[in-house]
């Protein structure tokens, strides 16, 4: 479903990510694990355009999206959280989840002069309903982000990227910051996602969770790919425990 062929990213003299490919199949939960400082995040970016690309190409459903814009990746049906949190401090949990979804209203703006605006509130507020019942955040609507703790917070973001029900979720550390038991209820979370048919390419340092969910698992260092397989093989893979399971003082 999305394919990464040979990208590469460099930030003058430093190469944060070099000739990296990776394929992630429809329909699974895919995860991409490494040492801080491995190019995760810059790998991430590089997919949706929020940061830089030296080269390499990226596709998605067979389609070449390499110069896509990053405000297109959703009309595409790709969607993604950040590692640090973008929330819109300013606006309700309720308002964070309509921006979410408020793409939607392009696709009905001939409408609006004949009562196609009135049907879009309707739409979004039950999505809104639906969603913040799916991923626990129902009770914190009315509420600002100011109000909230940092768990509750990762569950708005991630609830404001499933409410357009895109077929491909990226998460960069989704978990970070979590206490136990929301690990536990992310980990549900996600499972659902995956029943209803979404794609995620997951970043994540929460082994305990990769290793339950994954169907498959990608492994760089030094922005480069040192190995790919199951949680089965990856967990046993000795080039992933020295530098990495093994906590590798050097990576």
């Amino acid at each position: 479903m999305l394919e990464i062929a040979n990208v590469g990213v460099s930030f003058g003299g430093l190469i944060a990510v070099n000739d990296f490919s990776m394929t992630v199949e429809k329909g699974t939960i895919h995860a991409l694990i490494g040492p801080n400082g491995a190019g995760k995040t810059t790998l991430f970016n590089s997919i949706t355009r929020v940061g830089p690309r030296t080269y390499g190409k990226v596709y998605y459903k067979g389609e070449n999206i390499t110069a896509l814009p990053d405000y297109q990746m959703i009309h595409k049906g790709i969607a993604r959280t950040f590692q640090n949190l973008h929330l819109f401090n300013g606006m309700t949990v309720y308002e964070n989840l309509y921006a979410g979804y408020a793409y939607h209203y392009q696709k009905m703006f001939p409408s609006i002069f004949f009562g196609g605006h009135k049907k879009f509130i309707e739409e979004v507020n039950a999505k809104i309903l639906e969603v913040a019942a799916e991923v626990g955040i129902y009770p914190y609507l009315s509420q600002f982000p100011s109000q909230l703790s940092y768990g509750i917070l990762k569950k708005v973001e991630i609830a404001r990227a499933i409410i357009s029900r895109p077929e491909m979720l990226l998460l960069d550390e989704p978990a970070a910051g979590l206490n136990h038991q929301e690990t536990e209820e992310l980990d549900v979370v996600l499972t659902d996602m995956k029943k209803q048919g979404m794609t995620i390419l997951l970043v994540e340092h929460d082994m305990d969770i990769v290793m339950k969910i994954s169907d498959r698992i990608t492994v760089i260092n030094f922005g480069k790919k040192i190995a790919e397989g199951t949680p089965a093989e990856i967990a046993r893979d000795p080039e992933v425990i020295r530098v990495y399971l093994g906590g590798d003082n050097n990576a």
